[in-house]
């Protein structure tokens, strides 16, 4: 036990003090001094070897499809209904210069997803030190939800690196304000904001925390301001028009005055979310529920070292844990309200909430910090329990399927096919799906269905009754197909791709009667599920043959 204290007492080298007021003295790391750095170099190279495992091992899933559409047509959309967030996708257009291979398109997240975790450290190094820094950074290369944002082609990382640079602009901006200071956070909170409409929220935290230090301080305090007013001038006018109009369309397709409710265990399962395992739905898959159980006690132990951390609040605008923590709960706390008041819960997704997985780690590992320093004992048992919870995590997310498996449809055709066989690709975004993987031989016709129609792309008609919306969106699908048919050959075998359910509808039986005739029969359905089915539908694969 001496050992193991030992080797974690070695970690945490200093805690600089003001030998004059005995209080922390932050800010003190020299990005040019490579012995702070040392220890960072562990956690990297983990996260290296994790995040370009497997990278191109799952097929791209649909949101992924949008940002490869996206950047390949920014150049036109700029100003177009990309205007509030077009940052990520003119880098995403540079970085495609360099090939668009599902590896290297990826490849450009984990760059992103290094430089968040250096901010990361570099942040909790000035405000805890550099013990809890590398149980943060280390913490943030095992985590299975960050590992899988880093091995897609998403904003997210780069949501994490303006992110992390504004609080560490305005962290050091608390212990000594300087125009530059103040400059470089309003730029990176500018930058996120063009990442991400909602990283507006991150200026809530900001404001209180600078205006409880400052706010008999104007000297200090026009400087906020001035920043304030450099965001407001150049982002408001660019998308305030577009942003309420698509914030109208979406609140009306989604608001319900009844639906809300604080669901207490979802939140509380955000923190083994964005630390261990990702997506808890893929345990209660299995055949014995010990596993679950297993992860449900391990989140009442995170939210004990949780509490642990919060402990030493203070309501001082000196207290370090006070600023975490309000970088942590603020801005997701009117994210969560508005999403149930206004949008019935729709932005209640653990991706969305991931800008605030870096705080609710750093939180946790100055809690373990406590715990160490308290009690070693109940440090190691915490320790081995985390071990055992995140090796559970990673292996589910290495050995599980969790996007939608358009290379196992191609393999599927490729190894069945026959020659005269013909394929159709009847799916959302339908050019960047199945035909990205298929190499096969067989004729591949796509019907396109276009992102506008993205309510209806997995919807059937039914004898229910559906919504107007949905009623209009099914007819200009219908239309979409009606349209395609004459560029269908014929054949004596159809293979169809869609989404799962689809054989149930009207334009299956259109472009099957159409391919091969008035009489078939189906002499294969396969189904290629993903782990969450409400992120990733299934797709299905069905081979039809005519009968003469």
């Amino acid at each position: 036990m001496f050992r193991v204290n030992r080797i974690f007492t070695q970690l945490s080298w200093y805690s600089a003090r003001d030998k004059s007021s005995g209080k922390m003295s932050v800010f003190q790391m020299n990005l040019v001094d490579l012995s702070q750095w040392r220890v960072f170099a562990i956690p990297v190279t983990i996260s290296v070897i994790l995040r370009f495992y497997q990278l191109s091992t799952e097929s791209l899933w649909i949101d992924e499809i949008l940002s490869y559409e996206d950047g390949l047509s920014i150049t036109s959309k700029v100003f177009d209904n990309l205007s509030v967030r077009p940052l990520y996708y003119l880098l995403l257009r540079v970085w495609m210069f360099g090939g668009l291979g599902d590896a290297w398109l990826r490849s450009f997240s984990i760059l992103l997803d290094l430089g968040a975790m250096t901010l990361a450290y570099r942040l909790c190094h000035d405000v805890f030190g550099r013990r809890v820094a590398f149980l943060t950074t280390l913490m943030m290369a095992l985590s299975p939800l960050l590992i899988n944002h880093a091995q897609e082609i998403r904003m997210y990382p780069l949501i994490n690196v303006f992110t992390l640079g504004g609080s560490l602009a305005l962290a050091q901006a608390l212990s000594y304000p300087t125009q530059k200071r103040i400059g470089i956070w309003a730029i990176m909170r500018l930058l996120g904001i063009f990442t991400s409409p909602l990283m507006l929220l991150m200026i809530l935290p900001d404001t209180l925390l600078y205006g409880f230090k400052y706010w008999r301080r104007w000297s200090q305090l026009r400087l906020f301001v001035y920043g304030l007013l450099l965001i407001a001038f150049t982002w408001m006018p660019l998308a305030l028009n577009s942003l309420f109009q698509a914030t109208g369309r979406y609140a009306t397709e989604h608001s319900d005055p009844h639906s809300f409710s604080i669901p207490v265990s979802e939140i509380l399962a955000l923190l083994t979310n964005f630390t261990v395992h990702w997506p808890l739905i893929g345990l209660s898959r299995l055949s014995t529920p010990l596993p679950l159980l297993y992860y449900k006690f391990f989140t009442l132990l995170l939210v004990f070292i949780l509490m642990v951390a919060l402990f030493k609040i203070r309501l001082s605008p000196n207290n370090n844990v006070l600023w975490i923590t309000s970088w942590a709960f603020l801005p997701g706390i009117v994210h969560f309200l508005g999403s149930e008041l206004f949008l019935s819960g729709s932005l209640f997704t653990t991706r969305y909430f991931l800008y605030l997985s870096p705080y609710i780690i750093m939180l946790l590992a100055y809690g373990f910090e406590r715990i160490l320093i308290w009690q070693p004992k109940i440090a190691v048992l915490v320790a081995i329990f985390y071990f055992v919870a995140v090796s559970g995590g990673l292996a589910q997310y290495y050995t599980q399927l969790y996007r939608n498996d358009w290379q196992g449809v191609a393999d599927t055709v490729e190894a069945m096919e026959q020659p005269g066989d013909v394929v159709v690709n009847f799916t959302l975004m339908g050019h960047h799906s199945f035909p990205r993987y298929y190499e096969g031989n067989s004729s591949v016709t796509t019907i396109h269905i276009p992102r506008r129609l993205a309510p209806c792309s997995i919807t059937e008609p039914t004898s229910e009754i559906v919504s107007p919306g949905d009623a209009s969106c099914l007819d200009e699908r219908a239309d979409i197909v009606q349209a395609s048919l004459s560029q269908l050959p014929k054949a004596e075998r159809l293979w169809i791709v869609c989404f799962a359910g689809c054989h149930h509808g009207e334009d299956y039986k259109r472009i099957t009667t159409t391919v091969l005739g008035a009489t078939v029969r189906e002499t294969s359905q396969q189904r290629f599920d993903a782990i969450s089915q409400h992120d990733f539908e299934a797709v299905e694969l069905h081979l039809i043959e005519a009968i003469h």
